[in-house]
This record gives structure tokens, C-alpha cells and sequence, in this order.
């Protein structure tokens, strides 16, 4: 189990229970999918709300934790090292089903990747 107070953000949200995994989120559609997931599959977790309307994303304590600026972040402290999750966006094909349907796609298009990462045409605009 790592220790939580080596993470600058425990300074900024501290740790009430340090053997769940720590989540610093915001209640958004993107800030809740990770709590839904979290609750899904019964993992004890902490939320830490990220409040947008005093900054807390661009604060020093955040941004050691995801230099992003993007919520969710997550610390599992009995994941490899307590190493924060990565956040990065998966690559073209990294997410495919186990078994996929007969005729499904079998991988994310770059159309739909680059509108996750926020660098594609989002859905109905002008191409």
C-alpha cells in the first residue's frame, strides 16, 4: 500500500480512509462515470470534489496529480505503487470488446477517439 501523504494533492483533500482508492472529481457527465463504475463494481472509494468555480483543477496540488487539469483523478493505493491511474486517452484500438458481436466494429473509430480527446468534429457540426 502506498502512503497517500507523499501525493502533494492529499495536502489540498485529505485522506479520511487511506486503504480506498482516492477520487477527485467534479459531478459532471464526465466526473460522475468513474463514481458510477466505482459503485458498480462495490470498490471502496473516497470522493474529493474538485470545484471548478474556485480553480481547484489549476491548483498545484491538482496538477501534480494530472498536469491535465481534467477530472476524474484517481490514486488507488493498493494498485501497482499507488501510482495515480493514467489519464491519457486510449490509442485507436486499445478499447475493443472481448467478444464482439458478428459485424460490430471491433475499435473505436479516429472520428470518435479524437472527439473523447476533445481534438476531433464533434458530433453533428460541419465537417
Amino acid at each position: 500500500m502506498a502512503a497517500l501523504d507523499s501525493f502533494p494533492i492529499t495536502r489540498k483533500w485529505p485522506v479520511k480512509f487511506p486503504d480506498r482508492i482516492q477520487l477527485y472529481s467534479l459531478p459532471t457527465p464526465n466526473g460522475v462515470k468513474v463514481s458510477i463504475m466505482l459503485e458498480e463494481t462495490a470498490l471502496p472509494y473516497e470522493p474529493h470534489l474538485v470545484d471548478f468555480d474556485n480553480n481547484d483543477q489549476l491548483s498545484p496540488e491538482f496538477l501534480s496529480l494530472n498536469p491535465n487539469n481534467k477530472i476524474p483523478a484517481i490514486i488507488d493505493p493498493n494498485g501497482p505503487d499507488g501510482a495515480p491511474l493514467p489519464t491519457a486517452p486510449l490509442p485507436p484500438g486499445a478499447a475493443r470488446p472481448v467478444v464482439p458481436a458478428p459485424g460490430a466494429a471491433t475499435g473505436p473509430s479516429k472520428t470518435s477517439t479524437g472527439v473523447m480527446g476533445g481534438t476531433g468534429p464533434a458530433p453533428n457540426s460541419p465537417r
